[in-house]
């Protein structure tokens, strides 16, 4: 079996990355919000966020990905007048309980906390997007507030 190159794979998953993209830029742009407003509400900058919507590769994709799937969903539940749930609560003045983090030295695994106190749960089945979910399944079932960081 031969080993794939960088150049390669970016070849390879160049047309996937645009149509992941290009959704968030519609996305982005039927909500009415700019570039700048969505990259500073995920901590990225407008430039990262440009390349991501064109689906050039940049650092930390999926992580990208995740914080912008959450950040649009936290808007469109603020418009519906919905704040349950928070992204950064300094942003929405909702004192939230729980800590949903991605493990730095882990590519997958997820965990959810209690903010000064211990872990709750870690999730690793392998899958980030999958143990995403089952964290913001677990913070939902426990009615609490939370917010993501990465």
């Amino acid at each position: 079996m031969e080993m794939m190159t960088r150049e390669g794979y970016v070849q390879a998953k160049s047309l996937e990355w645009a149509l992941v993209g290009s959704s968030f830029k519609d996305a982005r742009e039927s909500l009415g919000l700019s570039a700048a407003f969505v990259a500073s509400g995920i901590g990225i900058s407008e430039s990262t966020l440009r390349r991501f919507e064109n689906g050039t590769p940049v650092m930390a994709a999926r992580v990208i990905e995740k914080a912008y799937e959450m950040f649009l969903y936290l808007h469109k539940a603020e418009q519906a007048g919905f704040s349950k749930h928070v992204h950064a609560p300094e942003l929405h003045g909702v004192g939230a309980r729980l800590v949903v983090d991605w493990e730095l030295g882990d590519e997958t695994a997820v965990t959810v906390s209690r903010i000064g106190g211990p872990v709750l749960a870690k999730f690793d089945i392998g899958d980030f997007d999958a143990n995403c979910t089952l964290a913001i399944d677990l913070c939902d079932k426990l009615g609490e507030p939370y917010f993501v960081t990465y």
